[in-house]
C-alpha cells in the first residue's frame, strides 16, 4: 500500500517533466480539480483551481492592481463576455491602460506556478494524465520553472511529517549530487542558508551527518532533503564516494543538466519507474543508533495610471495585437473534446463574474465593519456562486458580526467553524479562513492554536493588520506565563 506522504505525486510529475510528456493532467482532491497542460514535460497553462488562483487575484496579491482598478476590470467583463476568461481578462488590464501586455505574461506565468504549487498541498490526489496534444493548441503558453515550483510546493506543505516519511529511510545512506551545486541553486531557486546545506552533499556524509551540519531548522532541512531527493538533485548510495569520483560524475553529467534525474535513490537491477500506477512497498532498510539519535535531536529542534475608455477600433486592435502575442481564443476547429468539457459555459461565467462583482462590493462594506450590508453582499455572491467556499466563509463571518443574542452566535459559530474546515481543505492557503479559525480559536480560549492561525494567516496576507496585532499580543502574552 502506497505511503501517504504526497511523494507518489511528485515523482509523477517528475516523470511527466523527465520524459518530456506533453497533454493535460487533471489533478482532484478534496472535492476541487485542477487541470494542468504540459508541453514537453513543461507545465505552461492551468485551469480550474481555487478562487485565490483566478488571474485577476494573483494580480491583486502581487500588487499589480488595486482593488478598484480590478473592480473596473471584473465590470467591463461583466458586461462582454468571449470564450477565453483568462485572455479576456489580460486583455481588458491592457486596454484599461493598467498593465503592459509583458505584465499580463508574467502574471500569466505566475498563475500556472499557483496552481501547479497549490497541487502539492493534496497527499494523495487522483491523477489522470491524457495525452492529447491538440489541447495545448487552443491555450495560451505560460511557462513556469517545474523544479522551482515544486520546492515552494514542498517548503509550503510538506508538514515533518510527509518529509521525515521521503528522507528517514535513507538516512544512513550517503548523498550525492546529481549536477553542480550552481546548477541545483538555479534550478530549485535556493536561498544562501539551503546553498550550504548543498555543499555538505559530497559523496561521502550520510543524510543524517548532512541534516546534523546543517544552518537551517529541522523542519526546513528535511523539506529540502526530501525535495533534492525527489527531484532527483541528489541520490542516496550506500558505499562512499571519492572526491575525484564525484567531481568526474558531475563533468559527465554536466550536458543532462538540463533534465531532471531519472532516479533518487539506487533503484534494483532492471526495475522501472512506472509513473500514475501504485508502486509496491518499498521495505524500510535498518538505522543505526546513533542515526536515530541524531533525528530524535533534529525533530526538537505601482501600476500605470489608468486612461480613459478606448474607442472600439483601439479596443479592437489591442485584443488583435495582444491575441497575436499570447494565441487567441479557442475556436470551434481546434477546440478538443477534453477542453470543451472543461470551459466554464458562457452562463456561468456570467454568474461567476457577477458573484465577484457582489463579493467586491461586500469587501468594501466589511472595510467599514458595515456587516449587515456586507453579509447581503456576500450572501448575493454565494447565492450566484454557491461552490466557491470563500464567499460563504465570508458571509458567515459578517453574520457573526453582526449578531448580537448568544443563542444565536453560538449556532453561527458552529456553523462557521464547519465551513472555515472545510475551506481550509480545499485550500490551505485561504488567508482569510486561517484568520476567522484563529477568532473562533480565541473566543473558545484555545491562545496556542490561535496564536498558529493568525502566524499563518500573516504570512500569507501582509495586508491583513488584525491578524498580525493578535500575533504580537498573543506572543506577549505567552511570555508573561512562562
Amino acid at each position: 500500500m502506497a505511503v501517504r506522504d504526497g511523494a507518489d505525486f511528485v515523482r509523477d510529475l517528475v516523470a511527466l517533466n523527465r520524459d518530456r510528456r506533453t497533454g493535460v493532467l487533471e489533478v482532484r482532491g478534496d472535492g476541487a480539480a485542477v487541470f494542468l497542460y504540459f508541453s514537453e514535460g513543461t507545465p505552461v497553462f492551468a485551469e480550474s483551481g481555487s478562487l485565490g488562483d483566478t488571474l485577476g487575484r494573483v494580480m491583486l496579491e502581487d500588487g499589480l492592481l488595486t482593488r478598484e482598478q480590478y473592480a473596473q476590470v471584473v465590470e467591463q467583463m461583466t458586461a462582454e463576455l468571449v470564450t477565453s476568461e483568462q485572455m479576456r481578462f489580460g486583455e481588458v488590464t491592457v486596454q484599461l491602460g493598467f498593465l503592459s501586455p509583458q505584465q499580463v505574461h508574467e502574471a500569466l506565468s505566475h498563475q500556472v506556478r499557483r496552481k501547479l504549487v497549490g497541487c502539492l498541498q493534496w497527499e494523495s490526489p487522483a491523477r489522470i494524465f491524457d495525452p492529447a496534444p491538440e489541447a495545448l493548441a487552443e491555450v495560451g503558453h505560460f511557462p513556469c520553472p517545474f523544479d522551482a515550483s515544486l520546492m515552494e510546493g514542498m517548503r509550503r506543505f510538506f508538514d515533518p511529517e510527509r518529509a521525515h516519511r521521503v528522507v528517514e529511510p535513507l538516512l544512513d545512506r550517503r548523498l550525492r549530487l546529481t549536477c553542480s551545486v550552481e546548477e541545483a541553486a538555479r534550478r530549485l531557486e535556493l536561498g544562501a542558508h539551503e546553498l550550504r546545506v548543498l555543499r555538505q552533499i559530497d559523496g561521502v556524509r550520510t543524510a543524517a551527518e548532512v541534516l546534523a551540519a546543517s544552518p537551517l531548522d529541522s523542519v526546513l532541512s528535511f523539506q529540502l532533503l526530501t525535495a533534492l531527493i525527489l527531484l532527483g538533485v541528489c541520490s542516496a548510495h550506500s558505499q562512499p564516494q571519492s572526491q575525484s569520483q564525484s567531481q568526474s560524475q558531475l563533468q559527465a553529467q554536466a550536458p543532462k543538466q538540463a533534465s531532471n534525474a531519472e532516479v533518487a535513490q539506487e533503484a534494483p537491477s532492471g526495475s522501472k519507474t512506472n509513473a500514475f500506477k501504485e508502486n509496491p512497498t518499498t521495505s524500510t532498510r535498518a538505522v543505526s543508533h546513533a542515526t536515530r539519535s541524531a533525528l530524535r535531536a533534529l525533530r526538537k529542534g505601482a501600476p500605470a495610471a489608468p486612461r480613459e475608455e478606448s474607442p472600439k477600433a483601439r479596443a479592437a486592435e489591442i485584443a488583435e495585437s495582444f491575441h497575436a502575442r499570447f494565441g487567441g481564443p479557442p475556436t470551434k476547429e481546434n477546440a478538443s473534446a477534453h477542453a470543451r468539457a472543461s470551459r466554464t459555459p458562457p452562463d456561468d461565467r456570467s454568474r461567476k463574474l457577477k458573484a465577484e462583482k457582489s463579493f467586491g462590493e461586500g469587501l468594501q462594506h466589511f472595510s467599514r465593519s458595515a456587516w449587515a450590508n456586507a453579509a447581503g453582499a456576500f450572501h448575493e455572491a454565494c447565492r450566484l456562486d454557491p461552490e466557491t467556499h470563500e464567499y460563504e466563509v465570508y458571509a458567515l463571518w459578517a453574520d457573526f458580526q453582526a449578531t448580537e443574542g448568544t443563542v444565536d452566535r453560538d449556532k453561527l459559530r458552529a456553523a462557521l467553524r464547519d465551513t472555515v474546515n472545510q475551506a481550509l481543505a480545499r485550500d490551505r492557503r485561504f488567508a482569510f479562513a486561517h484568520y476567522v479559525a484563529g477568532n473562533l480559536f480565541l473566543l473558545e480560549g484555545k491562545s496556542e492554536k490561535a496564536l498558529r492561525a493568525f502566524r499563518v494567516c500573516a504570512q500569507l496576507d501582509s495586508g491583513n493588520l488584525d491578524a498580525q496585532r493578535q500575533v504580537r499580543l498573543l506572543t506577549m502574552r505567552s511570555k508573561k506565563k512562562r
